[in-house]
């Protein structure tokens, strides 16, 4: 289950070349049902964040296959553009990505990519999230959140009307929304109104919707941080070292929308080693 829905599907393998290298044998997943969440987007794949083979078939994530071939180590990232992104694996990664300065925050030893966010920020006001575990995820394109954390950020944009379980507002009102700061380990994560919001139809005329929706029962963690979050940034996942670098990418300030950005100051996210406050989770990713 991700966080854009349900699939169902067949295991296979296939051959594939990364950086010039072939790897034979590469497990991955055909989707056979999905539900609609999943075809929403355009993408033709997700390439998952999972640490470990978590699964019924003992599946390794392609990071780990790789790793465990002998073939690289355990350093990937992505580099996002506007419309694309790139898959990258190998060392050092910092010198090939463009970034302008990697902030690195701690996660638990584990199979996901899990931490906890102390709060949320929107100008002046601040939403306390520390009561929540957290996960960085690339297979969930929106933020997810619990309800009450959810509301609390509507009623700081002004956004109260609800269609088809999203909320929505006139696009009029795009220029004067804030950016929304993700407070993590001593770092505040910056992201803009072109990365939280999207257009939509209702009735057919135009509007738009904020990128945020609630969490559900079945959600193992309160607030999944997916791709509406992660795009905003050069990520480096570190599975060895525990920890997630991001840094602000150039061009997420299309359309006006503002620079997204990353405060950073040195905090225990420097500390190297693995976090152990947390019980695993069961996430696909």
């Amino acid at each position: 289950m991700y966080g854009a829905g349900e699939i169902s599907g067949l295991k296979a393998t296939v051959d594939i070349k990364l950086g010039g290298m072939l790897i034979r044998n590469v497990p991955f997943g055909l989707v056979m049902e999905a539900t609609r969440g999943i075809y929403e987007e355009p993408v033709d794949g997700y390439i998952g964040l999972g640490r470990l083979p978590v699964f019924s078939l003992s599946t390794s994530p392609l990071s780990v296959f790789v790793r465990e071939q002998g073939l690289m180590s355990g350093q990937f990232g992505f580099e996002f553009q506007d419309d694309s992104a790139t898959f990258i694996m190998g060392d050092n990664l910092e010198q090939v990505l463009p970034t302008g300065g990697m902030a690195y925050v701690n996660v638990v030893d584990g199979p996901y990519w899990e931490m906890r966010i102390d709060r949320i920020s929107i100008s002046n006001t601040e939403i306390s999230t520390e009561d929540h575990r957290a996960v960085f995820d690339t297979g969930t394109h929106t933020i997810v959140l619990p309800e009450d954390i959810h509301m609390a950020i509507n009623r700081k944009l002004g956004i109260s009307r609800l269609v088809d379980g999203v909320y929505v507002f006139e696009c009029a009102r795009l220029p004067s929304m804030r950016p929304i700061a993700f407070h993590i380990q001593g770092n505040k994560f910056h992201i803009t109104r072109t990365q939280y919001t999207k257009q939509t139809t209702v009735n057919g005329d135009a509007m738009c919707a904020t990128r945020f929706q609630n969490g559900s029962a079945s959600t193992p963690v309160g607030i999944l941080l997916g791709m509406s979050f992660l795009h905003s940034f050069q990520l480096i996942f570190d599975d060895q070292a525990c920890r997630v670098g991001l840094a602000p990418r150039q061009g997420s300030n299309h359309s006006s929308g503002g620079k997204s950005m990353v405060e950073y100051f040195p905090s225990i996210a420097d500390t190297a080693g693995c976090l152990d406050w947390a019980q695993n989770i069961g996430l696909l990713l």
